[in-house]
């Protein structure tokens, strides 16, 4: 691991001493950890909600002597001049002093860290004991000690600004963040976090205890659902990270957030087997919140939201309606969302995990005046269009080779508006081929007779 050099405070009139150069054993006791002198004190400015504050730093060099190479990792010391408050571990990105506390922040990966500072105590023998504390874990474990401390605070930022903000080219792999600045007000600390790749900037404001209290992308608020806060990991359970998405309105495509958890039950040999999903769909511009089963064909439709899917046996349309609440854009949004993602659960619970649509309609009946489709016929769907009336299901029945067509209103009536055959899907397709041709000559495409 390569770490960068960058400032550490120290206060000059402290009294306790600051040792040189000596060598610790670490891991096991085989590999030892060659510990360099402090350098010279100087200052550094860190910002804080009063204005700048002057802190003085040393740097200390650390070579590990692992049998294959050797590794030199750089630590910081940092001191408040009158709290006698000191930082220390790996440079941080941005420092900022928040009442008597320093704090270090910087990104690893796509996770925000801020790490405290700890009042100065002395040991017997007059050292540093945040020093010879951070040592001992240091020796032990480097990587663990410079940012896997229980004291630090870790945010996924994933889980703040959605998971597509931060999606690379390589499916398995998400982007680098930064912090890339910070700035300090009577309301907390704002950061500004960058992708490396995808080239977007994103902000969120801090309270004096870290926890978030609004955030941004690309200068767009953003419901914050999830900070990664030990009360919001309690909450969430299974639930996977937020993350942004849209759904078809007769108007056009409206953004959402989506949040997804597993169901499973144990099998009589005691394995975890999969039984459903759920769902979790945050209308953006509206704070709607829809709930129910994933693979559903969906809409918006004003003031509702509609779920749609085949039944096991491909017999029923189950519907499941929105929105059950709204959520406003608030400091209040994240404890309002989790207390109906409680409600939710409870239900599941109470229903052994099974989910209650707000309609079944059996297929066959509202085709039963079409001779085509006699009971007991299995329709397979085949896609869905969201229409200004409601959401036209489509669907496919290998008995009879014929495309019938449901549509669903907002106020939940149901009907057949038309069957489709093999012609008319051909017509269809011809249609749409002479429309795209017609555009790519008004381009000034040319196209052979």
């Amino acid at each position: 691991m390569k770490i960068t050099q960058t400032a550490v405070m120290w206060c000059a009139a402290a009294s306790l001493t600051v040792y040189g150069a000596e060598t610790r054993m670490g891991y096991d006791g085989s590999i030892p950890f060659l510990i360099g002198d402090w350098s010279a004190p100087k200052t550094v400015m860190a910002k804080s909600s009063d204005g700048a504050v002057s802190l003085e730093c040393r740097i200390c060099q650390v070579t590990v002597q692992y049998r294959e190479r050797p590794e030199t990792l750089t630590i910081e010391q940092l001191t408040h001049p009158t709290s006698q408050e000191m930082w220390i571990g790996e440079p941080a990105e941005h420092y900022v002093v928040i009442g008597p506390k320093i704090w270090g922040l910087r990104c690893m990966t796509v996770d925000i860290l801020a790490q405290p500072s700890e009042p100065r105590r002395a040991t017997h023998d007059g050292r540093e004991l945040v020093v010879e504390n951070f040592m001992d874990k240091f020796v032990k474990e480097p990587r663990s000690a410079l940012w896997g401390d229980g004291g630090i605070r870790k945010m996924d930022a994933r889980r703040i600004f959605g998971d597509d903000a931060f999606r690379s080219d390589n499916p398995i792999m998400f982007d680098i963040a930064s912090v890339s600045a910070v700035e300090v007000g009577q309301e907390g600390v704002t950061v500004t976090v960058e992708a490396a790749l995808r080239g977007q900037t994103m902000s969120l404001t801090l309270g004096r205890d870290f926890e978030v209290i609004s955030a941004s992308r690309e200068g767009r608020p953003v419901y914050v659902l999830d900070d990664s806060s030990p009360a919001c990991v309690e909450r969430r359970r299974w639930w996977g990270p937020p993350g942004n998405s849209v759904l078809p309105s007769p108007e056009g495509n409206v953004p959402v957030i989506r949040m997804y958890r597993e169901y499973t039950s144990q099998d009589p040999s005691g394995e975890n087997r999969r039984i459903g999903a759920a769902m979790a769909v945050l209308v953006m511009e509206t704070g709607q919140l829809w709930i129910g089963p994933d693979c559903c064909s969906m809409g918006v439709f004003g003031g509702r939201i509609l779920g749609v899917k085949q039944d096991e046996a491909m017999q029923n349309l189950l519907v499941f309606t929105g929105p059950r609440a709204v959520i406003p854009l608030s400091p209040e949004s994240r404890k309002l969302f989790w207390v109906e993602i409680t409600k939710f659960e409870a239900e599941m619970e109470a229903r052994q995990n099974q989910f209650k649509p707000d309609l079944v309609k059996s297929v066959s009946e509202l085709l039963a005046d079409d001779l085509q489709f006699p009971a007991g016929t299995e329709f397979m769907g085949r896609g869905c269009s969201v229409l200004k009336d409601g959401l036209l299901m489509r669907f496919y029945s290998m008995k009879s080779q014929a495309y019938p067509e449901i549509l669903i209103g907002p106020d939940l009536t149901m009907v057949s508006p038309r069957v489709v055959t093999q012609s008319d899907i051909r017509r269809e397709r011809l249609r749409e081929l002479q429309e795209d041709l017609l555009k790519l000559r008004e381009l000034g495409v040319r196209i052979p007779e």
